[in-house]
């Protein structure tokens, strides 16, 4: 596919979760950075569809949601992927969605190069790791740093071709605004008592309010209608 559309370049951005608007910016700046360097870019969501953990939303509702995403192109509300267009393109143009049919095995850094091996063996180029900054990590084992799963690929002995576009900083959502950016908030919320509460409102059936929700309401319609028929 990448030597048939004749990309010079092919990122791919990994997850195991139904896509919120900090994996759409660190999509879509990724996309953008190999653009302003000149690269025709084809852009891969790339998620594990393998083994996970019980509670994860299952691979064929997360396919479904991720499908969804491309309509419109996945990009944060201010229109981001109008940046992409400095070559003359649209992102959905140059936007695939493709299954990756391996487990996680909450690996941390480890993990991350694994993954960049995989995405190499694949033809690509460069691999987006962004908002999920604890890479592969158990909530309740906090043994490694903020950035290790994006430091450690400065510190690699040997060869990797396909290479790493990092966000600096936690991409954080304008409730008034709606849109997404990499401004450091002033305070930091755990982000794993906000999905929490993001899941509960789902399985309830309410739909999140779309001015402060991480979670687009076309991906809240399909997870609401997958925990309903889970009873």
């Amino acid at each position: 596919m990448i030597a048939d559309r004749g990309y010079q370049a092919a990122l791919a951005f990994q997850t195991r979760n139904p896509l919120h608007r900090a994996h759409e910016y660190a999509l879509v700046y990724g996309a953008e950075v190999l653009t302003r360097q000149g690269f025709y870019t084809g852009v891969v969501l790339n998620p594990l569809i393998g083994e996970l953990k019980g509670d994860d939303v299952d691979a064929a509702t997360r396919m479904r949601t991720y499908a969804r995403s491309r309509q419109p192109a996945p990009g944060p509300g201010r229109q981001r992927q109008g940046a992409v267009g400095v070559r003359g393109y649209d992102l959905n143009s140059v936007f695939h969605l493709v299954g990756l049919d391996i487990r996680m095995f909450d690996g941390g850094p480890a993990e991350a190069v694994m993954h960049a091996i995989y995405r190499q063996n694949h033809g690509f180029t460069t691999s987006s790791s962004a908002a999920t900054r604890r890479r592969a990590l158990p909530r309740q084992d906090a043994i490694w740093g903020d950035f290790d799963a994006q430091e450690i690929f400065g510190n690699l002995q040997g060869a990797l071709s396909t290479k790493p576009v990092n966000v600096a900083s936690r991409p954080t959502t304008s409730p008034s605004a709606g849109w997404t950016s990499p401004r450091e908030p002033p305070q930091r919320e755990a982000p794993e008592h906000r999905r929490d509460e993001i899941r509960e409102a789902l399985v309830s059936g309410d739909l999140p309010d779309p001015r402060a929700s991480a979670v687009r309401l076309s991906t809240a319609d399909i997870l609401i209608e997958a925990y309903r028929a889970q009873g």
